[in-house]
């Protein structure tokens, strides 16, 4: 039986190691599209604020 706990075992290591890789990614990815979101919301005010300024004078 050793073979087949030594499966099992790898079996878990892996699955652990992707959840905890797939964790870390989507953690990464969401605060990307975050920072993305922010960026792009302050450069649509920005820019309308500048056209808005222009538009003015």
């Amino acid at each position: 039986m050793p073979g087949l706990f030594r499966f099992c075992s790898k079996e878990i290591a892996t699955a652990f190691g992707f959840h905890f890789f797939a964790k870390a990614f989507s953690g990464l990815f969401i605060f990307t599209i975050k920072a993305l979101a922010i960026l792009t919301l302050f450069a649509l005010l920005g820019w309308k604020y500048v056209t808005h300024d222009l538009s003015i004078d």
